[in-house]
C-alpha cells in the first residue's frame, strides 16, 4: 500500500454508526482536513456507504470491516498503520451494553434470568480486552516521533491522542439495576486508560526526547446520547433485569430530544484531536496552553461539557 498523502492517521473502532461514524465524518469532513482514517466495526456495508457520501471519502477512510476481538482484523489494522509509518489518533469506541441481566436470580425467578458469567466475559472481551489487545499493537506507531522522508519528522508535535469513549456508568454517577456488564467494563477500561497515562508520563520522564511522543491518554463521557443502544434498550425493555426507573428516565430524554446528537461527540473528538496533536485554532495559543491542556486531559475522566471547554 502508498502511503496515505494526508499528514495525520486516526484509527477508530465501533465505525460503523452512532458515535463512531460521526468521529469518522468529522475528522474526514472537515474544512482543510489532514486527516485519514481506518474505521473498523462488524458492519462493513454501513462504513461503505457513509464512506461514499464524504468528498474523497475513498481515499481518505480504509474500512476494516470484522469484530474488533478478532486477532486477524488486529492484524489488519495494524498492517495499514504499519504501512503508514506512524498513527495519531486512536479512538477505542466499540461497546455492547449486553447482556443487561440481574446480578442474582430474585425469590421465585429461575436461575437462567440471572447474569451469566459466558456473557460477561463475552462482553470484558469487546469493551476491555480488546482495547487492551489493540493498543498494545499500535501503541509503538503512537510513540514515534515522524517518518523519515515523509516531510513531517520533527513537526508532528510532542504528543499522540488516544481516546477511550466512556460512560458515567464507569463511575458511581449512572448506575442502574441490571447494568453490571457494561458498568463494569467501562470501569475496567477506564482504569486501563488512567495507568496507561501514568506509564507514559514516566516512559518519557526517564528517555526524554529520546523516548518520542508521549500518548496522551483521556476518557471523554459524552453523556446520554441519541444512538441505537438507547434505543435497543427502549425497545428490549421487558427483559429481566431492567429497571423501570431507567427506562422511564431514557424514554424522557428521547421525547424530550435532550439526547446528545452523536455528531457533537464527533465534532469535538475532532476538535480535542487537532489541539492535542497542534493543528487547528488552539495551535498558536502557545506552550502554556498546550501544557494545560496536556495537563487537564491526561489521565483524566470528563464530561462531555468539561472537555469541551478545555479546547474551545
Amino acid at each position: 500500500m502508498t502511503r496515505s498523502p494526508y499528514r495525520r492517521l486516526a484509527v477508530v473502532t465501533g465505525a460503523s454508526r452512532g458515535i463512531g461514524r460521526a468521529i469518522v465524518e468529522s475528522l474526514a469532513k472537515a474544512p482543510g482536513s489532514q486527516w485519514s482514517v481506518i474505521a473498523t466495526a462488524r458492519d462493513g456495508a454501513a462504513m461503505e456507504a457513509y464512506r461514499k457520501e464524504i468528498p474523497e471519502g475513498t481515499e481518505r477512510i480504509q474500512i476494516v470491516p470484522g469484530d474488533v476481538c478478532d486477532s486477524t482484523v488486529q492484524e489488519k489494522i495494524e498492517g495499514l498503520v504499519r504501512d503508514n509509518g506512524r498513527l495519531d489518533l486512536l479512538v477505542h469506541n466499540a461497546g455492547i451494553i449486553d447482556p443487561i441481566a440481574p446480578i442474582l436470580a430474585s425469590g421465585g425467578e429461575k436461575s437462567g434470568s440471572q447474569l451469566s458469567v459466558d456473557t460477561l466475559k463475552a462482553a470484558f472481551d469487546v469493551n476491555f480486552f480488546s482495547a487492551v489487545s489493540l493498543t498494545q499493537k499500535l501503541a509503538p506507531f503512537m510513540q514515534k516521533s515522524g517518518v523519515e522522508g515523509d516531510g513531517n519528522a520533527g513537526s508532528t508535535g510532542p504528543n499522540s491522542l488516544m481516546l477511550f469513549v466512556s460512560s458515567g456508568c464507569a463511575t458511581q454517577k449512572f448506575l442502574t439495576p441490571g447494568w453490571m456488564s457494561y458498568c463494569s467494563t467501562k470501569a475496567a477500561l477506564l482504569q486501563f486508560a488512567c495507568v496507561l497515562a501514568k506509564e507514559e508520563s514516566q516512559r518519557v520522564a526517564i528517555d526524554g526526547q529520546e523516548g518520542g511522543r508521549m500518548i496522551l491518554s483521556t476518557s471523554l463521557g459524552p453523556g446520554i446520547v441519541d444512538t441505537k443502544m438507547h434505543a435497543d434498550i427502549q425497545l428490549e425493555g421487558n427483559r429481566a433485569g431492567q429497571d423501570p426507573g431507567t427506562l422511564q428516565f431514557l424514554a424522557g430524554m428521547k421525547k424530550e430530544g435532550k439526547m446528545r446528537p452523536p455528531a457533537e461527540v464527533g465534532e469535538l473528538v475532532a476538535r480535542v484531536a487537532e489541539r492535542v496533536l497542534g493543528l487547528g485554532e488552539g495551535a498558536e495559543k502557545g506552550d502554556e496552553a498546550g501544557s494545560t491542556i496536556v495537563g487537564t486531559l491526561h489521565g483524566k475522566y470528563l464530561e462531555f461539557a468539561e472537555m469541551a471547554e478545555v479546547v474551545k
